[in-house]
C-alpha cells in the first residue's frame, strides 16, 4: 500500500507539473484545456500535500443552536470552556488545540477592521451608498428608514442580515475594537472575565453583545486534548444562527475541516432542510462531506422512557442514512452534559442524576471512532482524491506534450524562422512604401504658395541682392579688371565691369537661394517620410531612420540635380531681366535696344509690377537728359575728389537698377517662376521613382540593403518570437521532465 510520504511525493510532483502548465494559460486553451479547472486540479492537490505533511486533523462541531454543541465541545475538551443555556452562546467560531497548559487567546477587531466587515454586510443587503456609511455615525432609525421595504422581507438571507446589522447598531457603545490580544491562563478560561467574550455579558435581564461582536478570533489551548494533539476543533456557530457572518463561517468550515461533528438534539431529532442543503454537498477539494461526517444524536437523557430513546434514536439514523448524510458506523447516541456529570466537571442532585441511568454518554466512542478515522480512512479519503487530481494534471500535461510533437517538428521550426524573416522584410518594405504613397498625396493635396512666400520674404530683405558701397568686393574686382587704381581713369569702362560681374553674381546668388530653399522644403519631405515609415512599422529605431535618410539620398537627385532643375526655370523668367537691369547702363543705348527686341517677353515678367512708371525711367535713354547724369562722362572730373568721388552716380544708379530688379522679382516674377510647382516636380520624380521598385518588386542595391538593415534592425522582435518559440521547446523539455 502506498505511504503517506509516497502519496506527498506524487502530489508535490503534480503541483509542480501543473504550476508549469499554468503558465501558459493562453497554450492551454488552444489545445482544449481550461486554465481554471487545472488551476483548481493544482490547488487541491498543493491543499492535500499540506494536510499530509502537517499531519494535522481539523474538526468541527456543527449543528443547529441550542442542540448542546458547546456541551458537546466541553466534553470533548475536558472542562466548562462554553458556557451552556438556552440562549446563544457562541458568537464566533473557536478553536480548540491541544497544550500542556490550559490557556485561551482572544484577538479583537480594530476599528478599520470592523468597519470594513459592517460595510461588507451592508453591501449583501444592497444598503445605498454603503461605502460611504460609517457605523459609528448611524442610528437604528436611520437604518431602519433606508431599508424602507426590505424589513418585511420573507428572504432568510435578507433578514439574517437585517438582524444582525440592526444588533450591530444597537451594541455600538459597548464594543470593544482595540485590535487587543487578550491572554487568559489555567482557569481564567473557566471564568466569567473569559466567558462574556463567547457569549456576551447579561445586564438588567438584557445581554450585551458588544464583546462578543469585538471577537475576531477565539484560540483555546487545552491540556486534556493530549490524544487529540494533531487536532484542531472548531466550535462553530449554529446552522440556524440568525447572524449572516456564522454562516460564513459555518461554511468555511464545511469546506476546510478534515471531519465534521453533526450534533442533533434527540428532544427534537429532525433534521430540517438548511443542514440537509448544506451537508449534501462536497467540500473544496471535491470530497464530499458525508464522507467525513459523524452525527452524534445529543440529549439522549431527555428521552426517560426506552421506548421514547429508540424511536428518536431510529428516526435520527433513519434520516441521516437516506439522506446520505453519514454512514451507519458514524452515527452515535448520548449524553454529552453526562459525560460531564461522570467525571466531576458538572454537578447535580440525585434527583437530577437519576435522568441519566442507563443513558451512555458515547463521548469517548466519538473521540476513538475519529481516532480510528484520523490514522486509517482519513489517508484514504485525501489519497483518492489526491489521485484524481493527479490524473486531471497528467492529462494536461500529455495532451499539451502530444500537441507539441504533432505541430513542432525540427523542420516545422525552421521553416517558422524563415516565415517571420519574410514577414518582417516584407513589413519594412509595406512601411515605406505606404509612407512615400502618403507623402505623394499629401504634397499633391496640400499644393501651397509656401516656397514663393519664403523666396519672397529673403529677396525683399535683400538676402544676397544687397546694394553697393565702396567696399564692396565687386568694386575691388572691377577695378582689378580694368587695371585701374580708380573709377575716375575709365569711369564707363568701370561701371560696365561692375555691372557685368554683378549680373552673373547675382543671378547665381538669386538661383542658389531658390535651390536653397527648395533643399529645406525637401529636407522637410524627407523627414515626414521617415516619420510616417515609423508609423507605418509601429515602431521607431533610430538606427533605421538613419539607414533610410542615407537610402533615400543615395536613390534621388543629388542638390546638383535639383539646383540645376531650379537653374533652368529661374534663368527662364529672369534672366531677361537681370540682364536688362544689371548689364546694360542707364545711359546706353544698349538697355533700349534689349528691351525693344524682347518688349512683350519683358511686359510678361513684369505684368505684376505696380509702378511701371520705375521700369519706363530705367529703359528710356532720353530720361537721362531730362535730370539723369550727362552723357559726357569728362563732366565727371569735375569732382572735387577726382579718384573715388566720380563713382558715387554709378552706385547710384546700380543700386535703383537693384531696387527695381527686387522689385520686379518680389512682385510679379517669383510668381511667374512658380518654385513651389518645380519643387512639386522635382520631388514627385523622386517619389515615383521609390514607389514603382516598390511595388514592381525589382528593387535597386540600396533599397534592398535598407529593407535588410531592416530586418537586421528588427531582429529584437524576431529573435522575441523565436525565444519564444525556443523557450516552448524548453518549456516542453521541462514538462517532459516533470511527467
Amino acid at each position: 500500500m502506498e505511504s503517506r510520504e509516497e502519496l506527498i511525493s506524487k502530489l508535490r510532483r503534480g503541483v509542480k507539473i501543473g504550476m508549469h502548465l499554468l503558465q501558459k494559460p493562453g497554450l492551454l486553451q488552444q489545445v482544449g484545456i481550461d486554465p481554471e479547472k487545472l488551476r483548481r486540479e493544482v490547488q487541491i492537490a498543493g491543499r492535500l500535500a499540506e494536510k499530509l505533511e502537517r499531519n494535522q486533523f481539523e474538526v468541527a462541531i456543527v449543528g443547529l443552536e441550542n442542540s448542546g454543541k458547546s456541551t458537546f465541545a466541553n466534553a470533548l475538551v475536558g472542562g466548562l470552556i462554553f458556557p451552556s443555556a438556552d440562549r446563544r452562546c457562541t458568537y464566533t467560531s473557536a478553536q480548540l488545540k491541544y497544550h500542556p497548559t490550559d490557556r485561551a487567546r482572544i484577538i479583537l477587531y480594530t476599528e478599520e477592521e470592523f468597519q470594513a466587515l459592517f460595510q461588507q454586510l451592508l453591501r449583501e443587503l444592497g444598503y445605498p451608498n454603503w461605502e460611504q456609511v460609517n457605523f459609528r455615525n448611524l442610528t437604528v432609525s436611520q437604518f431602519e428608514q433606508q431599508i424602507g421595504e426590505k424589513r418585511n422581507s420573507t428572504d432568510e438571507r435578507i433578514v439574517k442580515l437585517i438582524r444582525e446589522l440592526r444588533e450591530i447598531l444597537e451594541c455600538q457603545s459597548s464594543l470593544q475594537l482595540t485590535g487587543d490580544i487578550l491572554e487568559f491562563e489555567g482557569n481564567q478560561i473557566y471564568s466569567p472575565q473569559f466567558q462574556v467574550y463567547i457569549t456576551g455579558e447579561e445586564i438588567g435581564g438584557d445581554v450585551d453583545v458588544g464583546k462578543p461582536r469585538s471577537v475576531k478570533s477565539i484560540e483555546i489551548f487545552s491540556s486534556q486534548l493530549r490524544e487529540f494533539r494533531n487536532g484542531v476543533i472548531y466550535d462553530v456557530p449554529g446552522f440556524d444562527s440568525p447572524i449572516f457572518l456564522h454562516h460564513q463561517q459555518t461554511i468555511e468550515r464545511l469546506q476546510n475541516a478534515d471531519a465534521l461533528i453533526l450534533i442533533t438534539s434527540l428532544d427534537k431529532p429532525n433534521l430540517n432542510i438548511h443542514q440537509l442543503t448544506l451537508l449534501r454537498e462536497s467540500d473544496r477539494d471535491g470530497i464530499p462531506l458525508s464522507e467525513k461526517t459523524f452525527v452524534y444524536g445529543n440529549k439522549l437523557d431527555t428521552k426517560r422512557n426506552p421506548e421514547d430513546r429508540e424511536k428518536a434514536t431510529q428516526a435520527l439514523k433513519r434520516d441521516v442514512i437516506k439522506e446520505g448524510i453519514a454512514k451507519s458506523d458514524r452515527i452515535l447516541f448520548g449524553s454529552a452534559k453526562k459525560y460531564l456529570l461522570e467525571r466531576g466537571i458538572l454537578s447535580a442532585s440525585p434527583e437530577e442524576l437519576s435522568a441519566f441511568q442507563n443513558v451512555p454518554s458515547n463521548v469517548e466512542e466519538l473521540r476513538k471512532k475519529l481516532e480510528e478515522y484520523f490514522r486509517n480512512e482519513r489517508f484514504q479519503i485525501l489519497r483518492r482524491r489526491g489521485e484524481e487530481a493527479i490524473q486531471q494534471i497528467s492529462a494536461g500535461s500529455h495532451q499539451i506534450l502530444q500537441w507539441w510533437h504533432q505541430n513542432f517538428s525540427p523542420e516545422q521550426i525552421a521553416g517558422a524562422r524563415n516565415r517571420i524573416i519574410l514577414r518582417l522584410g516584407n513589413r519594412v518594405r509595406n512601411a515605406l512604401k505606404r509612407a512615400v504613397y502618403q507623402e505623394r498625396t499629401h504634397l499633391k493635396l496640400n499644393k501651397s504658395n509656401k516656397l514663393a512666400e519664403k523666396l519672397k520674404v529673403k529677396i525683399r530683405e535683400r538676402g544676397g541682392l544687397e546694394e553697393l558701397d565702396r567696399d564692396s568686393p565687386i568694386i575691388s574686382e572691377a577695378l582689378h579688371r580694368i587695371d585701374a587704381l580708380s573709377p575716375i581713369e575709365n569711369i564707363e569702362k568701370f561701371e560696365q565691369e561692375v555691372r557685368n560681374i554683378l549680373t552673373t553674381l547675382y543671378l547665381n546668388r538669386f538661383t542658389r537661394i531658390v535651390a536653397e530653399l527648395g533643399e529645406e522644403e525637401f529636407q522637410e519631405v524627407l523627414e515626414r517620410i521617415i516619420q510616417r515609415f515609423f508609423e507605418n512599422l509601429g515602431r521607431r529605431e533610430p538606427r533605421l531612420g538613419t539607414e533610410l535618410r542615407k537610402t533615400l539620398l543615395q536613390l534621388w537627385q543629388t542638390p546638383e540635380e535639383r539646383e540645376a532643375g531650379f537653374r533652368y526655370v529661374v534663368e527662364r523668367f529672369t534672366r531677361l531681366l537681370f540682364d536688362l537691369l544689371l548689364e546694360t547702363r542707364r545711359d546706353s543705348k544698349d538697355r533700349l535696344t534689349k528691351y525693344q527686341n524682347n518688349k512683350e517677353e519683358i511686359e510678361f515678367l513684369t505684368y505684376y509690377l505696380k509702378d511701371k512708371k520705375k521700369l519706363n525711367d530705367a529703359i528710356d535713354a532720353s530720361s537721362i537728359r531730362r535730370g539723369g547724369r550727362p552723357l559726357n562722362s569728362n563732366s565727371r572730373n569735375r569732382n572735387r575728389n577726382p579718384h573715388w568721388e566720380g563713382m558715387e552716380p554709378v552706385l547710384a544708379d546700380v543700386n535703383r537698377d537693384i531696387q527695381l530688379l527686387v522689385e520686379i522679382l518680389v512682385e510679379g516674377s517669383i510668381d511667374g517662376i512658380n518654385p513651389d510647382l518645380v519643387f512639386l516636380a522635382i520631388i514627385d520624380k523622386d517619389l515615383l521613382k521609390i514607389l514603382d521598385m516598390l511595388r514592381d518588386g525589382e528593387l535597386d542595391e540600396k533599397l534592398s540593403r535598407f529593407i535588410g538593415e531592416g530586418v537586421e534592425l528588427l531582429r529584437g522582435e524576431m529573435e522575441g518570437e523565436l525565444r519564444e518559440m525556443e523557450q516552448l521547446h524548453h518549456w516542453i523539455e521541462e514538462l517532459s521532465r516533470l511527467s
